[in-house]
């Protein structure tokens, strides 16, 4: 994720994500992982919400993530590694061919308990973190899948990339509707059955993003111009924003991931993502 996630306490982890092979792009973000540091009773990794659905394994655990508008968080486990496959926003269903009535939002699920997901277990067993073992085991099972899938509602994507792309407050939801080429009441309904989101929500968390992101790379904690670049109403409101979406202060959620070594992919135009390494700052 874009911050990176955050733990309770001083312990360092690392998070990595790692770009799919291209035929996945339509559909995959990223592969990534979190390698858990040393920890104290009671940590916990936070995870800002992105808008899109991971399959996540972590130990014994098989999970599928749905779309989250509240902080997600796991219990820390010393030496413990997750690793993940991130959907972009609205293209898990299609891929996976979850059923269009199953609401993911909010939820976590045992993949066990999801029909269609039972060659997860597999992967699960052959995946350990984001090096280039798992990535090629993740991105051979996901190849397998392609042929059955179908491609995200190109009309939604286009929507969905004018939000990821987006600057200041992010555009509103008649322009999307506009660029999607539906009603406005037509659109939300659409967007809100396939993302499990809402437009304004997804809107939301990434101007969150944007702006926790541009704090970290800044390396500087002016909290009222990062309000006034992304499109808060002051510095209240993005301290209200930050409260929701991460359950942290802007401050204090940047404390929590100073110790974050963290390596960033990022395309959200689905073309060959960038490749950088960063280390979040405690302002960020």
């Amino acid at each position: 994720m874009n911050p990176a996630p955050s733990a309770t306490g001083p312990s360092a982890m690392i998070y990595t994500d790692h770009a799919p092979t291209p035929a996945l792009a339509p559909w995959v973000a990223s592969y990534w992982s979190v390698e858990m540091g040393a920890a104290r009773p009671g940590d916990v990794l936070t995870v800002p919400p992105d808008g899109c659905t991971h399959l996540a394994f972590g130990g014994s655990d098989r999970v599928l993530v749905g779309p989250q508008v509240t902080p997600f968080r796991v219990p820390v486990m010393p030496g413990l590694r997750w690793f993940g496959i991130r959907f972009w926003p609205g293209a898990a269903r299609p891929f996976l061919g979850l059923p269009a009535a199953q609401s993911l939002r909010n939820l976590a699920l045992p993949t066990a308990a999801v029909p269609g997901l039972a060659w997860v277990t597999a992967l699960g067993q052959r995946v350990a973190g984001a090096d280039a073992h798992s990535v090629a085991t993740a991105d051979a099972a996901l190849l397998s899948l392609v042929p059955a899938a179908e491609p995200p509602d190109p009309r939604l994507w286009a929507a969905v990339q004018r939000i990821l792309l987006a600057t200041g407050p992010g555009p509103s939801v008649r322009h999307l509707a506009d660029v999607a080429g539906m009603s406005e009441r037509h659109f939300r309904r659409r967007f809100r059955r396939v993302l499990d989101l809402s437009p304004k929500e997804l809107t939301r968390i990434w101007r969150f993003r944007r702006c926790a992101q541009a704090a970290a790379e800044a390396g500087e904690a002016n909290w009222a111009a990062r309000a006034a670049d992304h499109g808060f109403a002051d510095q209240s409101h993005l301290v209200r924003e930050f409260r929701k979406l991460v359950g942290l202060a802007p401050g204090e959620f940047g404390r929590r991931t100073a110790a974050t070594v963290h390596r960033r992919v990022w395309a959200p135009d689905g073309t060959a993502p960038r490749d950088s390494l960063a280390r979040q700052r405690p302002d960020a």
